[in-house]
């Protein structure tokens, strides 16, 4: 009887002010899991992580044949604070030791092969050791008058990172008479390569007509600036 009351007692209690019996209660069959923390979503204006763009991501996606697919991870690659772990596949393909179940013609097709040289030459330039960056730079000069835009434009952004002060100055002719996306591309690649000067620079500016162009090469030039650690300038 006692315990009947007492059980009375702690239920009158709990309906007037409320009570936790989450630790005692048995969970019902019937109701719904607590849904997952799902992660955050990320900040488009920050680089990637490495952790982000995992060997089995990059994989996957070149074994995909999806060209643009393959394009957006190879600029999250690039992008990326680290992506050093990527290297070694990288050089896989680009010397054909181990392909990784990935289709050799695609490997081989010049938007894709010009992404592959690109990532190695920011990673030479980045400090990583044994790469040949002078490969990268021919395999480039012999596209960088392609009639596939995107293989031209891709090209001489190569060149802006691999190439010597000869390509900067082949660079600088293209951009006094190019169409508007391979000069804004040319711009970008001298700005990149720390062979370029800002004599060249100057003397660029003075040769182009259009004030677009003007205002372009300005415009970079000042947004790079900050990033170029170059000591010749």
């Amino acid at each position: 009887m006692k315990k009947l009351l007492l059980g009375m007692l702690v239920i009158a209690l709990c309906a007037l002010y409320g009570c936790d019996q989450s630790d005692t209660a048995a969970p019902s069959k019937h109701t719904p899991a607590a849904p997952a923390r799902t992660a955050s979503v990320s900040d488009p204006s920050h680089a990637p992580t490495a952790s982000s763009i995992s060997e089995a991501r990059l994989l996957d996606d070149l074994r995909s044949q999806d060209f643009d697919r393959v394009v957006r991870t190879m600029n999250d690659v690039k992008g990326a604070r680290y992506a050093g772990h990527l290297t070694p596949i990288f050089i896989d393909f680009w010397n054909g030791t181990d392909l990784h179940g990935v289709d050799k013609n695609f490997l081989n097709h010049p938007r894709i092969r010009l992404e592959i040289a690109d990532v190695l030459a920011q990673q030479e330039k980045n400090g990583y050791q044994g790469l040949d960056k002078a490969a990268f730079a021919q395999y480039a000069r012999g596209l960088i008058s392609s009639n596939d835009t995107q293989v031209a434009n891709q090209a001489m952004l190569v060149l802006g990172i691999a190439g010597s002060a000869a390509d900067m100055s082949l660079l600088e002719s293209l951009a006094e008479n190019i169409a508007e996306s391979r000069f804004r591309a040319a711009v970008i690649a001298l700005l990149h390569n720390c062979n370029t000067t800002s004599a060249l620079l100057e003397k660029l500016k003075a040769s182009l007509t259009e004030t677009w162009r003007k205002d372009f090469l300005a415009e970079t030039r000042e947004k790079f600036g900050s990033f170029q650690a170059c000591t010749s300038r």
